[in-house]
């Protein structure tokens, strides 16, 4: 993760189970510029269950490139 250099969008689910908030927190502090989106009552399966949240998310990130 540190030798990431593009634009880095973490999208995760406030209630995710497998891999917990503070992991993707962690990912953020890691990759220099990410950017950590949590969507509030999703789980693990965020982009699946939440598809047009998720593509909000994906839009406006792409946007502010």
């Amino acid at each position: 993760m540190k030798t990431v250099e593009v634009p880095c969008l973490l999208v995760w689910g406030e209630k995710d189970a497998i891999v917990l908030v503070p992991v993707a927190q962690k990912m953020k502090e890691v990759i220099r510029g990410a950017r950590l989106d949590i969507i509030k009552e999703a789980d693990h399966g965020v982009a699946y269950k939440n598809p047009k949240v998720f593509a909000d998310h994906l839009t406006a990130f792409f946007q502010s490139l």
